[in-house]
């Protein structure tokens, strides 16, 4: 069974030492509700994935297939039609970190950040991210 609608993160960031602390990011498992239609519509030719589906692709293409582009350009999708979608934001900026994108990924994980509930499971471990973005961002500067 796929792992639509579920983000696994934190799995190649691991250990940070930052000012004596060690930043651990842990797996973790988001699950987000699949819905519409998808595909496209033969008349038009126009995409009728909704943002969930988008979201779960790229859930698939990041874990699955372990294509980050892909992955990226999904959850992209999935943030042009729900721009709220703060999941999605996380998405983007954890491939984008896996990438070695720093500057982009702590603007993504930024937005994920200030869109999420406080009480969202994945909090800390954005903010992690985050974290390691900027000292990679830090390093690249020296």
């Amino acid at each position: 069974m796929a792992r639509a609608g579920k983000i696994r993160t934190g799995v190649a960031l691991g250990l940070v030492v930052l000012g004596g602390f060690v930043v651990v990011c842990g797996p973790r498992i988001l699950e987000r509700p699949r819905g519409g239609a998808a595909g496209a519509t033969p008349a038009t030719g126009r995409d009728t994935h909704s943002a969930d589906e988008w979201y779960a692709r790229g859930n698939d293409l990041l874990h699955d297939s372990k294509d980050l582009h892909g992955a990226v350009e999904a959850y992209r999708k999935a943030v042009d039609l729900a721009p709220a979608m703060a999941e999605a934001h996380y998405g983007i900026g954890y491939a984008l970190l896996q990438l070695g994108d720093a500057e982009g990924a702590a603007a993504e994980l930024e937005s994920a950040l200030s869109l999420a509930p406080a009480d969202a499971s994945w909090r800390q471990d954005a903010e992690n991210a985050l974290v390691l973005a900027h000292l990679r961002k830090a390093q690249a500067q020296r």
